[in-house]
């Protein structure tokens, strides 16, 4: 059941008014698109992912690939984690309703 929706919230999102004073502060210091980006680069083994694909096409996926298992990971986190799927907007900091892969 979704939460009921307030003054602030958005459609797309729910306005998060329980967080702590100086994590409201972020908005005014990274005002561009451009400082709130995070890059990193990393390696990790997808032996089990391509075992895991293989069979999956034996037994009748045929598009099944790896993209599929790295979106499927990707859901879980963000169900897991719902703070890693908010955004801002107006310098205040929104929870989004839906979970939306754009590729």
């Amino acid at each position: 059941m979704a939460a009921k929706k307030r003054y602030g919230d958005r459609k797309d999102g729910r306005k998060i008014r329980s967080l702590a004073p100086y994590e409201t502060v972020s908005p005014y210091i990274m005002v561009t698109r451009g400082d709130a980006q995070n890059f990193f680069i990393d390696k990790f083994e997808t032996s089990a992912a391509d075992r895991y694909v293989r069979q999956k096409r034996n037994e009748g996926l045929e598009g099944f690939g790896i993209t599929h298992v790295l979106l499927a990971a990707y859901v879980r986190i963000i169900s897991q984690k719902p703070r890693v799927n908010r955004f801002i907007s107006g310098q205040k900091i929104f929870s989004r309703n839906r979970i939306e892969v754009n590729m």
